[in-house]
C-alpha cells in the first residue's frame, strides 16, 4: 500500500527568484525522520510536484530536484531542469521524480522575469518500497 503526505508550497516567487519548494532536511512536520501519519523519511520513493495554477512560466529549466545522502551537506542534481509553462484554465502539470536512493530531497523553482499573480503549487511525498533499479 502506498502512502503519501501533501506539502503545500506557499511562497510565491518574485521576478527571477529561486525558491525552495521542499527540503527534507527542514522537516515539513518531521520529528526524528517521521512525518505525520507515520510516513518515514527513509521510505520516500517518489516526489510529485503539481502546478495547479501558475500565472507565468518558470525560467528555462526552472524546476530542479536534488538528492543528498549526507543530510544536505552536498546536493546532487537528480535530473536535468524541467520547463514549467504557465497554467491554462482547467489544466495542471505534474512532475514525478524517483528519489531512490537519496535519503534527503530538495526541490527548487526559478521564476521567470515576470511578477506572479497566481501561485498554487503542491508537493506530494510518496512512500513506497525503496528498491534501487534491477
Amino acid at each position: 500500500m502506498t502512502e503519501y503526505l501533501d506539502v503545500t508550497a506557499t511562497t510565491t516567487p518574485t521576478s527571477g527568484q529561486t525558491i525552495t519548494l521542499y527540503n527534507s532536511t527542514f522537516g515539513a512536520g518531521s520529528t526524528n525522520g517521521t512525518y505525520p501519519g507515520g510516513i518515514s523519511r527513509d521510505r520516500i520513493a517518489r516526489v510529485v510536484v503539481t502546478f495547479y495554477s501558475v500565472s507565468h512560466a518558470a525560467a528555462s529549466g526552472g524546476l530542479k530536484i536534488y538528492g543528498s545522502s549526507n543530510g544536505g551537506s552536498n546536493w546532487d542534481q537528480i535530473e536535468a531542469g524541467t520547463d514549467v509553462p504557465a497554467s491554462s484554465a482547467g489544466t495542471t502539470q505534474s512532475e514525478d521524480f524517483d528519489v531512490v536512493p537519496y535519503r534527503d530531497v530538495k526541490i527548487e523553482y526559478t521564476a521567470s522575469a515576470n511578477s506572479y499573480t497566481t501561485w498554487r503549487v503542491g508537493v506530494k511525498l510518496v512512500q513506497g518500497d525503496r528498491v534501487v533499479g534491477s
